[in-house]
């Protein structure tokens, strides 16, 4: 049986998205990736990459179902 170990999410704020996983989920800060546009955080076993959205990045609000992406 397989199982997801991995996650990249990119986030309009990745310090403060940083900050939910480690307060709520208890996942531990890893480091930066090279560029610096991103981190990763494990909790051991799992990991998550969440990834700094670009400033300039504009997406439109879409209704539930429509989502760009989701879990």
């Amino acid at each position: 049986m397989s199982s997801l170990r991995h996650v990249a999410i990119r986030c309009s704020d990745m310090e403060k998205s940083r900050t939910f996983y480690e307060t709520a989920f208890g996942w531990e800060f890893i480091g930066y990736r090279p560029s610096g546009r991103g981190l990763d955080l494990s909790d051991g076993v799992n990991n998550i990459t969440l990834l700094q959205q670009p400033a300039d990045c504009k997406r439109p609000i879409l209704e539930e179902g429509d989502e760009y992406i989701h879990f």
